[in-house]
């Protein structure tokens, strides 16, 4: 799942990632896409608007309608050597928003231990975001 924030962005990903995509949400004004990649997986792409409070909402009914197990948004790492849209694995996160904080309470919290095992058994040459 790619999880930009601006609906237009994910109508141009969907356009140019997905081989017939298919609008499947479009509540809130938030356009989420789905269908199959040129690899042959299932891809989905959904806006989630500006910030971590509307990020925070449409998680939560991604995640409630059972159609997000692993996802993707715009991040920042303090790593310097990271290249713009390479792939990371992240092993936690740090919850330094308001939202984030309010939500997790805490400083970090850990992605799902299964989840990034299986990622990185997809992905063995990417790097973890662990440091």
């Amino acid at each position: 799942m790619l999880l930009p924030g601006d609906p237009g962005r994910a109508l141009a990903l969907a356009q140019e990632l997905l081989l017939e995509p298919r609008m499947f949400n479009h509540h809130r004004g938030l356009w989420g896409y789905t269908g199959t990649a040129p690899d042959g997986e299932a891809l989905s792409i959904q806006a989630t608007g500006m910030g971590g409070p509307s990020a925070a909402i449409v998680l939560t009914e991604l995640i409630a309608s059972r159609h997000a197990r692993g996802a993707r948004g715009d991040v920042r790492s303090p790593r310097r050597t990271l290249r713009l849209g390479e792939l990371v694995i992240a092993d936690q996160a740090i919850c330094g928003d308001g939202t984030s904080r309010a939500l997790c309470g805490e400083e970090l919290i850990a992605g799902d231990a299964a989840l990034c095992a299986r990622s990185r058994r997809r992905h063995p040459r990417h790097p973890s975001a662990a440091w």
